[in-house]
């Protein structure tokens, strides 16, 4: 049975396997349906909380491949990118917040897949999941959308009180 421990101001949450102990996004606001969902998948609820630290450590030791979840501020809007299978890409820095010494990632968000942020703009706070890259100019973070792959959990973007998955 799942661990419930939820409060009424709380907009949205995230759950993790009690089986497996990964971390999973229920990527919608917090309702009777998502609770259901997450006891009837065996997930424990959590509230919705940063881990920029662990960005950083990731890029320290050079390690790719992990999920993380991390809140920052937009430094800097890219131009959209093309991969070599067709999709595009939104891409822009953001800066993750509380990191000494400071570090700046780079988000690649697939608008082929999600609905692109037309109104991102430089200095807006973002808080997003997805899978963490590491690269020596601070690295990435990718599949902020649906995985079509079934390799990682739901990946999405928060943005001015919406979410972009």
């Amino acid at each position: 049975m799942a661990k419930k421990s939820l409060g009424m101001s709380m907009d949205s949450f995230t759950a993790t396997s009690i089986q497996t102990a990964e971390p999973l996004t229920i990527p919608s606001l917090v309702n009777e349906h998502n609770i259901q969902y997450a006891a009837q998948h065996r997930y424990q609820i959590e509230p919705v909380s940063c881990h920029n630290a662990n960005v950083s450590s990731l890029f320290a030791q050079k390690i790719s491949s992990r999920q993380v979840k991390v809140c920052g501020r937009v430094t800097q809007l890219l131009a959209d990118q093309h991969d070599t299978q067709g999709f595009t890409y939104q891409t822009f820095i953001i800066q993750l917040d509380g990191e000494r010494p400071q570090l700046d990632v780079m988000v690649k968000h697939n608008i082929d897949i999600s609905e692109k942020i037309k109104t991102l703009q430089p200095q807006d706070a973002v808080m997003l999941y997805g899978v963490y890259e590491y690269d020596p100019n601070g690295g990435y973070i990718h599949t902020t959308h649906h995985d079509l792959t079934e390799r990682y959990h739901c990946g999405w973007i928060e943005h001015n009180s919406r979410r972009y998955w």
